[in-house]
């Protein structure tokens, strides 16, 4: 609930919108339109039709910037994914560089990937080919709330498994997201991939919540 405020409290119309708009509404009162009659007085306030409009137009302009962004999860159920082996598997002339090289290298910082969760360890590799890197991938672990998270990021491939691919997007944090899940309830491993910042990346987390793991895909999305 703090956090559903706390959004609502950071989203303004913007004020040269909202000042103009009030600068009609105080037009309209000073001029009135043609042919309107002189309006019945009711509870000490004149009332003409045009300024109920302009009022009205006035609160839907507020309201539609101070409404949050609806998420929409659409989970889809997949027998799992290989991509773990893959990750342990380097590709050849691969070289392991730092994490501190890599946040510098892919343009933000990896320890920090999501807001909340606290950082645990990372690697990264990447090939490179007369100093220019053409390949690389990342592999960044996280604890939230109890919850291992896995994160992989990639600005040269799509690091999204094969077995997700082909799913529905949801739109969470107002972007679009691939999320899959394997097991049962309870005991479930979750996933989501798609692309941030023209970075390619993979969330896993394995025997969490769903409530868990969309707090986690959220805060990685908006972060």
């Amino acid at each position: 609930m703090n956090s559903y405020k706390n959004d609502i409290d950071n989203l303004h119309a913007p004020e040269a919108l909202i000042q103009k708009t009030l600068q009609s509404i105080e037009a309209e009162k000073q001029n009135g339109p043609a042919n309107v009659p002189v309006p019945e007085e009711r509870h000490g306030w004149r009332f003409r039709k045009s300024w109920g409009i302009a009022l009205a137009a006035a609160a839907a302009l507020v309201i539609a910037f101070i409404l949050p962004v609806r998420n929409v999860y659409e989970w889809t159920l997949i027998p799992g994914t290989d991509m773990i082996r893959e990750l342990n598997e380097p590709a050849e002339g691969s070289q392991k560089i730092s994490v501190e090289e890599y946040s510098d290298w892919i343009g933000f910082d990896c320890t920090t990937l999501i807001p909340d969760a606290v950082y645990t360890e990372g690697s990264a590799v990447v090939i490179r080919d007369n100093d220019v890197v053409t390949d690389d991938a990342g592999i960044f672990y996280y604890e939230y709330d109890g919850t291992d998270v896995m994160v992989v990021l990639s600005r040269t491939h799509s690091v999204m498994p094969d077995s997700m691919s082909d799913l529905p997007a949801s739109r969470v944090a107002g972007q679009e997201v691939i999320l899959a899940r394997s097991g049962s309830s309870g005991s479930a491993s979750y996933y989501a991939a798609g692309e941030k910042d023209d970075i390619s990346y993979y969330l896993y987390c394995v025997s969490a919540e769903e409530s868990t793991f969309k707090k986690i895909v959220k805060n990685f999305l908006a972060g």
